[in-house]
């Protein structure tokens, strides 16, 4: 029920709340997952997919949940749902460390300043790195083989 209200109900509030109760309930987690991704990435609401990263990382380092939010920040343009998706990254924490390069290229083109600064936040909790803006890029080339 909650899946297809998710997915299908008119009322954004309704999908953001379905997202909410979907991570709380987290069962039978593939299905959860994967409509939480869908709804990331296709739902017309931007309070709808902010909802629904926040809602993905309550499950972690689960296969797809990583690169599901990666992709949505890079493809999404409010900053709102792109506060929401780089905060459900670092409530992942240092599992998310494959989202580093994307979070560095939040830090070199993001506008919005609040988007920044919480990339930047992000980026210390998963790496345990304290640089500033400038040597991030320096940094992840280096830790490369």
């Amino acid at each position: 029920m909650l899946i297809q209200l998710l997915e299908k109900d008119e009322d954004a509030q309704v999908r953001s709340a379905s997202a909410q109760a979907l991570a709380a309930i987290s069962r039978p987690k593939e299905q959860v997952v994967l409509a939480l991704t869908q709804a990331l990435e296709e739902d017309t609401a931007s309070s709808v997919r902010g909802s629904a990263a926040l809602a993905l990382s309550g499950f972690g380092a689960e296969e797809g949940v990583i690169p599901a939010l990666v992709h949505a920040l890079e493809l999404e343009k409010n900053s709102g749902a792109r506060w929401s998706i780089v905060e459900g990254l670092g409530r992942i924490g240092p599992k998310a460390k494959e989202a580093v390069p994307a979070l560095i290229r939040v830090l070199e083109g993001e506008e919005n300043e609040v988007v920044r600064w919480n990339a930047a936040r992000v980026l210390k909790t998963i790496t345990g790195q304290d640089l500033d803006a400038a040597h991030w890029r320096a940094w992840w080339e280096e830790q490369q083989p």
